[in-house]
């Protein structure tokens, strides 16, 4: 657990996904925890709000989209990234008009996620 770093959300059911994408996001300084279904993630969210919220869309209790635009009306300054491995264009414009700060198909690289993740940060900042 890095002290300061910022808190990171990943909510997908693919457990080496989430160690994958903890261990590339442990490397940028940021305190990581993984959610296997979107019910786990709500009770998260609403204990301890994340900075940045990975989210796949294909989960066992729902689909991230649908989560996306039901916690951007709760918490509107959460930050989204979508994860997807079924790539289609009109999810990809769903999510960012649901206020998605980017995409990731899978399989995605380590570049992409620093960049998304570098983008919240400055968008934050801004906003301060």
């Amino acid at each position: 657990m890095i002290p300061d770093g910022p808190y990171v959300m990943i909510i997908d059911d693919e457990v080496s996904l989430c160690d994958l994408l903890s261990t590339m996001l442990y490397t940028k300084g940021v305190n990581v925890s993984c959610v296997y279904s979107l019910a786990e993630a709500e009770a998260y969210i609403r204990n301890k709000q994340p900075f940045i919220i990975f989210l796949d869309n294909h989960l066992p209790d729902g689909y991230g989209i649908d989560f996306l635009s039901k916690m951007k009306t709760e918490f509107p300054k959460l930050k989204f990234v979508m994860i997807t491995g079924d790539y289609n264009e009109e999810l990809k414009q769903q999510a960012l008009t649901e206020g998605c700060i980017g995409f990731l198909e899978k399989p995605f690289s380590y570049l992409r996620v620093s960049e998304l993740l570098q983008e919240a940060m400055e968008t934050a900042n801004s906003h301060r």
